[in-house]
């Protein structure tokens, strides 16, 4: 499992995709968009942008600009590395 490390992980529906928490904290979600995505809080704030992880956006048609929300993507190699993507995971969860 790719999120073993951080405890118990729950998922819910939710903006297309399923949200990801681990003690109703949310800390990712898995997209339409196929990719899996992590809140950029606390020690994640740093993190992504130095691994060159992508920030999500989406297109918002209806008020012509695109809209950029507060995850960046879990990066290829941690998607064949299970500690990595719990070590980001709890970085994710790691925020006052």
């Amino acid at each position: 499992m790719l999120f073993a490390g951080p405890g118990d992980v729950t998922s819910r529906k939710t903006m297309g995709g399923a949200r990801l928490d681990q003690a109703g904290a949310v800390f990712g979600i898995l997209h339409t968009d196929k990719y899996l995505h992590l809140k950029r809080a606390g020690p994640m704030r740093a993190r992504p942008g130095a691994m060159g992880c992508a920030r999500w956006t989406y297109a918002r048609p209806q008020a012509g600009r695109e809209t950029r929300m507060p995850c960046r993507r879990l990066p290829d190699p941690a998607l064949d590395d299970p500690a990595e993507a719990a070590a980001m995971a709890r970085a994710a969860l790691a925020h006052p």
